[in-house]
């Protein structure tokens, strides 16, 4: 497990990461990632609000909102975060979260 650390500059307040050789937002990168394991913040780990809700996540609309609400939960703690768990020890890169 990598904890990549988010990298914040003056002119976006989007939070960053490097990944696979590359710049990535953890807000629209890291968030939908297989390899994402949650947020580090204060000493400790919050786990990733995605694998809290998914077996819950089930066919119809109360899972679509169930779904969101876990995305903008990820994304708040995201801003107050200082790095990125991540289980891609190969380096490899983004894998979708939601592979069919």
């Amino acid at each position: 497990m990598k904890s990549r650390a988010i990298l914040r500059d003056e002119r976006s307040s989007r939070p960053k990461t490097e990944c696979a050789g590359r710049i990535v937002s953890v807000s629209s990168h890291c968030a939908f990632c297989g390899h994402c394991r949650g947020l580090e913040a204060g000493g400790k780990t919050n786990a990733h609000p995605l694998d809290a809700v998914s077996g819950r996540a089930t066919s119809g609309g109360s899972s679509d909102e169930v779904l969101f609400q876990a995305v903008m939960r990820f994304n708040s703690l995201a801003r107050e975060a200082e790095a990125v768990a991540c289980n891609d020890d190969d380096d490899t890169g983004f894998i979708s979260r939601f592979r069919r």
